[in-house]
This record gives structure tokens, C-alpha cells and sequence, in this order.
């Protein structure tokens, strides 16, 4: 099993995350659109309405409970959204390569190690953070 390191971060291609964030914009979008036909149409009118008999109180029931799954799904879109758009902006990545211009996952620091007299001495070889 291969691992994911410093410089396949370095050269990953985000072009394919960049098309999911325009993806789902425009599901957003599409979701923000139904969520307000479901709000202004769907429910106006079945509240408006006269039901009458068993059909008064499930359909009213139905509806509501659909018209709160639309806010959800157009909820849970935004978030997703959000958080490809956070991913693929440059800045965050532009600040993180700022912050880290040279791999540190080791780094050189004496270890301690058990002599045979039961001493520790300092060992200069590089170890894992």
C-alpha cells in the first residue's frame, strides 16, 4: 500500500476538485430555487387549502415534512459547497507553503540512547517528529 506524502501534495491537481465546486454551485443553486417553490408554492397551497377528512391531516403533514427536506438538502449543499470552495482556494494553500517552504516531517535532535554501563548518551541520528 502506497502513502501519500509531501510531494504528492505538492503536485496534486485540483482541477478536478475546482469542476466539483462549479458542480455544486450550481446544485446550490438549483436546490435554493426548489426549496423556495416548495416554501411560496407547495405549502401556501396546502395550508390554503380546504382538506377535508383523513386527507386533512396527512397531506398537510406530507407537505410540510417535504418542504423541510428541501431546506435540508439545500442546507447540507450549501455546507459541501463551503467546504470544496475552502479546499480549492489558493490562498489557504498559498499560506500553508508559506508556512512550511521544506518538508519537517524529520528533523535532526539527539536521541538518548542506553550504553552498556547504563548511561544514556546523545545519538545524532534523524528521527520522526
Amino acid at each position: 500500500m502506497s502513502t501519500f506524502g509531501y510531494s504528492d501534495l505538492i503536485s496534486l491537481d485540483l482541477g478536478k476538485l475546482e469542476t466539483a465546486v462549479a458542480d455544486w454551485k450550481t446544485m446550490v443553486g438549483a436546490l435554493a430555487k426548489l426549496k423556495a417553490d416548495a416554501g411560496e408554492g407547495m405549502l401556501k397551497k396546502s395550508e390554503a387549502a380546504r382538506w377535508q377528512g383523513v386527507n386533512a391531516s396527512v397531506t398537510r403533514e406530507f407537505v410540510r415534512s417535504a418542504v423541510k427536506k428541501f431546506a435540508d438538502l439545500h442546507a447540507q449543499a450549501q455546507s459541501v459547497h463551503t467546504a470544496e470552495v475552502d479546499a480549492a482556494a489558493p490562498s489557504s494553500t498559498t499560506i500553508w507553503a508559506d508556512q512550511h517552504p521544506t518538508p519537517t516531517l524529520f528533523r535532526s535532535r539527539p536521541t538518548p540512547v542506553a550504553t552498556a554501563d547504563g548511561r544514556t548518551r546523545a545519538d545524532d541520528s534523524p528521527e520522526l517528529r
